[in-house]
């Protein structure tokens, strides 16, 4: 993000800042230090994931067997018993991966930011050291013009740092909503775990843009 598109935030929260928006939560971990969640399990958002993944897997279940039973098994029908069915019933694991097994943490530590994911899909595993950590960057993605009246556009959270071999530079998006509320929250949080500056600045393909025009998060 080049540096006269962004904008330099001092790493401060207000207290409002200081309350983990939907989906997260934050407590003390044994392993020392503050460890926030991101897992959807509860609201609307929930319950939609459960139907959705249900509806999938009994509808795919019931096509797959309406196709075994009654279907003529050509080469054809065989390539559409596996896609058709089968994509559904992938679809509805999905959704009920996200609703039931998927998190991400992310433990902040004295030494280092150390982010997980569990999923059916497999778990991942990343150590950043805290001074390694150059900032923290937010990047703003407006709406599409398809987008649905009321759309906020995206924002997403990024930990800039330095590779230990070779130093270069590099950034790790964290995941989440991509929400106002929770750039507005995480952010600041990260800026004062690591000492460093909040950027915020506009997304790929709109680096031309004036920071001025962005949006309060």
């Amino acid at each position: 993000m080049d540096s006269k598109n962004k904008a330099t935030l001092t790493p401060s929260r207000s207290p409002e800042q200081q309350t983990p928006t939907q989906y997260w939560t934050q407590a003390i971990s044994g392993e020392g230090g503050d460890l926030l969640t991101y897992a959807v399990r509860s609201g609307g958002g929930h319950a939609f994931l459960l139907a959705l993944g249900a509806a999938c897997l009994i509808g795919g279940a019931w096509m797959l067997y309406w196709l075994l039973s009654e279907g003529e098994l050509t080469l054809a029908g065989a390539i559409f018993l596996v896609l058709v069915p089968g994509g559904v019933m992938l679809f509805g694991v999905y959704s009920l991966n996200i609703a039931l097994w998927l998190r991400h943490e992310y433990l902040l530590s004295r030494h280092a930011l150390l982010a997980r994911t569990f999923s059916l899909f497999g778990d991942k595993r990343m150590e950043i050291p805290r001074q390694a950590i150059t900032a923290i960057r937010q990047s703003y993605t407006p709406p599409k013009s398809s987008s649905a009246a009321g759309t906020k556009g995206d924002w997403v959270v990024f930990v800039a740092y330095r590779k230990a071999e070779g130093g270069q530079l590099d950034e790790f998006p964290l995941d989440g909503k991509h929400s106002d509320e929770e750039a507005r929250w995480l952010g600041p949080l990260l800026s004062q775990w690591a000492g460093v500056p909040l950027h915020r600045g506009f997304g790929t393909g709109f680096d031309e843009a004036d920071p001025e025009e962005l949006p309060e998060p």
